[in-house]
């Protein structure tokens, strides 16, 4: 199927490439200086595993053109330029929650950030086997690394789908399914805790945590 003028062209490279598939665009002409005759100069917009991705970053790169070169940058160096420009301005403990955070990052570090979507940021929640509060604190790291790309143009504001990560489902499934005791439960160790010295620490625990 023919792409319509000015939309840009996908095509596949040879050999045995992991993304062989090209998505460019016209991004203007030059003038050769050996012929004379003007030629058209291409913006490479990335490389993909198949057609039908290069069609969707192509038709994304249309929908909200960006900075090619900008695009190159990784989710990595967003964490690295944010985090120099931010750490410097919270507290240490703030910096620590942070740093926790991002080690949970791992298999999206070195993926270009304009090709991470909510499912991947959701992966990394969903198979992190923390409790809320750590996740809570991943997702404001997310929205602040976010945040910095769209200030700095590597992605569109449009692009910024933290808002839509669930942190409410995941949690530790080694956690202890901690529940209170009851008022008359308390009562019983009260009553209990003068024939027998365990039930004094356990009276100790109750009331000290």
């Amino acid at each position: 199927m023919k792409l319509p003028n000015g939309f840009g062209s996908v095509y596949k490279l040879s050999g045995n490439r992991r993304n062989p598939y090209v998505a460019k665009k016209t991004s203007g002409w030059e003038i050769d200086e050996k012929t004379g005759k003007s030629k058209q100069v291409y913006t490479v917009i990335g490389y993909y595993p198949t057609r039908k991705e290069a069609l969707t970053a192509l038709a994304e790169f249309n929908a909200n053109p960006y900075d090619v070169n900008a695009a190159k940058v990784t989710f990595e160096d967003i964490y690295e330029r944010w985090s120099a420009e931010h750490y410097p301005t919270v507290s240490h403990s703030n910096v620590q929650g942070y740093k926790a955070a991002w080690n949970l990052c791992g298999k999206i570090a070195r993926m270009r950030f304009v090709d991470v979507k909510l499912d991947h940021l959701q992966m990394i929640v969903d198979e992190s086997g923390k409790n809320y509060p750590t996740l809570r604190k991943l997702k404001v790291l997310f929205g602040l690394m976010y945040k910095y790309a769209i200030i700095h143009e590597v992605i569109p504001k449009e692009r910024n789908l933290v808002e839509y990560v669930n942190i409410k489902g995941a949690g530790n499934p080694n956690a202890y399914n901690r529940k209170p005791f009851s008022k008359s439960e308390v009562s019983r160790v009260w009553d209990a805790y003068k024939s027998n010295v365990y039930y004094t620490v356990v009276l100790m625990l109750l009331y000290t945590g």
